[in-house]
């Protein structure tokens, strides 16, 4: 009901997400309905659909599921030291202020972006592929506004995957158990069965979340396999029974996968450059001229990153936008 009566939600201090939460949180930002009978009818119904930009707060809202982190962008904030603190009267004052100037200049770069958008191609794509060609676009009109500036915000993305795939794995005590036996074994086969009798650690309780029956470190694993895969584990669960069952196969490799992975802005440019031909709307130093009232400047203000706050560098509070 908040998702569907308002563009925007903000969620503060949260201290953890369940994974129900986690769940709604992904068909939030990515679609979902909520379907009812319509009051005082028989067979009438009352849909509401929503797709939500969605921003969370906190200061450690523990490890991450992997389907939800790829929905996220984090932006870690310094503390504010005393001397830097304003009153919320004088915030609202300066965002007055200054609201006609960064409205424009995001409403320039949004135009620029819609403009490359339909010549971005990726060689590969992460589970977001549209958001993905967005923020490859976004790179490129930054950059090819000159002045020194050069944005990343499709690297950092990336990267901010590997960082929450990370900390799924080490939150988690399956996976980091199964990172450890085939950090000795290198590869393995067998059933479900089999890996839990052999992983299942003896002489101790196991830890709460331990899978109980072959059945759940099934399923547990196919949710715990992209993350994995960063850590250069490959795992592959069967749809078919062999005579033996359902075998599983982990495998170890030297192969991580890192954000890095998908070309970098200098190179994106190059490749949507080489496709603007005679575009009217670039000079011949890639500069932006169209719209000489602003929905596309090519003088030589110093033009930022619209999301300069793409860092993985460790802070004390966090905010998480999902959209």
């Amino acid at each position: 009901m908040s998702a569907a009566g308002g563009w925007g939600l903000a969620i503060d201090n949260v201290s953890s997400i369940p994974d129900w939460w986690s769940d709604a949180l992904c068909k939030a930002v990515t679609g979902d309905a909520w379907i009812d009978r319509r009051l005082y009818t028989d067979d009438e119904l009352a849909i509401l659909a929503f797709k939500r930009v969605i921003m969370l707060t906190s200061i450690d809202a523990g490890s991450l599921r992997d389907d939800l982190g790829d929905r996220l962008i984090l932006l870690d904030l310094s503390p504010i030291p005393e001397a830097g603190r304003r009153t919320e009267a004088e915030l609202n004052r300066l965002f007055a202020n200054f609201q006609p100037l960064i409205l424009g200049a995001l409403l320039d770069v949004l135009a620029d972006v819609l403009e490359r958008l339909p010549d971005v191609q990726l060689s590969t794509m992460p589970r977001m592929a549209d958001f993905a060609q967005v923020l490859a676009a976004l790179d490129f009109v930054i950059g090819a506004r000159g002045g020194g500036n050069e944005c990343h915000a499709l690297p950092l993305y990336l990267s901010q995957r590997n960082r929450i795939a990370s900390e799924v794995v080490e939150g988690d005590p399956l996976a980091t158990d199964i990172v450890r036996f085939l950090s000795e074994v290198r590869s393995w086969q067998g059933t479900a069965a089999e890996l839990l009798t052999m992983i299942t650690p003896r002489g101790r309780r196991p830890e709460a979340g331990w899978p109980k029956a072959p059945n759940k470190l099934t399923g547990q694993l196919k949710r715990l396999t992209p993350a994995l895969r960063t850590f250069g584990v490959i795992v592959s669960i069967p749809s078919f029974r062999s005579a033996r069952g359902r075998l599983i196969t982990m495998e170890m490799t030297d192969k991580r996968e890192i954000g890095s992975s998908l070309s970098s802005p200098s190179s994106q440019r190059r490749e949507l450059e080489s496709s603007k031909g005679d575009d009217p709307s670039f000079d011949d130093d890639g500069q932006s001229t169209t719209n000489s009232e602003g929905a596309g400047r090519s003088d030589d203000s110093d033009d930022q990153c619209v999301i300069p706050c793409l860092t993985t560098a460790g802070c004390r509070n966090s905010e998480m936008h999902t959209g």
